[in-house]
């Protein structure tokens, strides 16, 4: 579905008014508009239940961020609010709430010139041009962090990135760096390694949009096998004990080794399971 919507030949609009995580995602990213308000709160934290960033937000975060940013928010699950999400490219547009419903009504009864009778995307832009607003002084925090953000989490495994998070705590006090270490104990140390060797694959080979999901695809077959995901469901949407974390399998970062990471992004031995164009074309 994430696919077809990256796809989608027509115009594809999202009216984020309030929570965006996990699925809903995926279905507000891949279009071209994507409209937020000041009560907008992004957050992918899949990495805390022992899954992983999908939806085709590997793509997102790898290539179209700024900076490190992508991979920050995809390895501790930290959640956005309007100045970080205008920031990090995932709103493309303000809309204050109190005008939303106008906005709406705007775009149902608009007409368009053009012979198919179907508003465009710039006509879409130029009605939400009519409501749209400067954003509030909601100062981004990832703006402000960015370059503590790209020297740690530009760092090529997981060990590096906490021992770089570690340096800024203790040379420069950084309570930036405490609470980054904190969200970072509590996922999943599987798929905190999983997540990274992943977004670097992506970026570093220039995948397409359509590859990434392909890699997702791979990725999410395996891992929902581990007793991680179970785990770690149970404990943050079931059991919600406030600090408990739940028993990760391996438990600790160094007990996830190369050949682990490696076993559950491969491709499939069988084609049949790999990702198909509409065509039937393998990606």
């Amino acid at each position: 579905m994430n696919w077809r919507i990256h796809r989608y030949p027509k115009p594809y609009l999202s009216l984020i008014d309030g929570v965006v995580m996990g699925g809903g995602v995926g279905l507000c990213l891949h279009g071209g508009i994507r409209v937020v308000t000041e009560r907008v709160l992004f957050a992918m934290p899949e990495v805390t239940v022992g899954h992983f960033p999908d939806v085709g937000t590997s793509y997102f975060f790898a290539r179209q961020c700024p900076g490190y940013v992508g991979f920050y928010l995809a390895l501790t699950g930290a959640r956005a609010r309007l100045g970080d999400v205008m920031y990090a490219g995932i709103g493309t547009h303000y809309v204050p709430t109190a005008r939303i419903h106008d906005l709406e009504h705007a775009l149902c009864s608009s007409t368009t010139s053009n012979s198919a009778k179907m508003l465009t995307k710039l006509d879409i832009i130029n009605i939400i041009g009519r409501f749209s607003d400067l954003p509030s002084p909601d100062v981004s925090p990832l703006e402000r962090h960015q370059p503590v953000i790209d020297w740690c989490f530009s760092a090529p495994t997981m060990e590096e990135i906490i021992s770089r998070l570690h340096e800024q705590k203790r040379t420069r006090a950084c309570a930036w760096a405490t609470t980054t270490l904190s969200m970072l104990a509590k996922a999943c140390p599987t798929s905190l390694k999983v997540t990274l060797r992943m977004l670097h694959r992506i970026r570093a080979l220039g995948m397409s949009f359509e590859r990434s999901v392909a890699q997702e695809l791979r990725i999410s077959g395996r891992i929902v096998e581990r007793e991680d995901i179970g785990r770690g469901v149970r404990a943050v949407l079931v059991d919600k004990k406030k600090g408990h974390v739940p028993a990760w399998d391996p438990p600790t970062l160094e007990e996830v080794t190369e050949g682990m990471v490696e076993d559950i992004l491969a491709p499939y031995t069988d084609a049949g399971m790999e990702l198909r164009t509409e065509e039937g074309h393998l990606i």
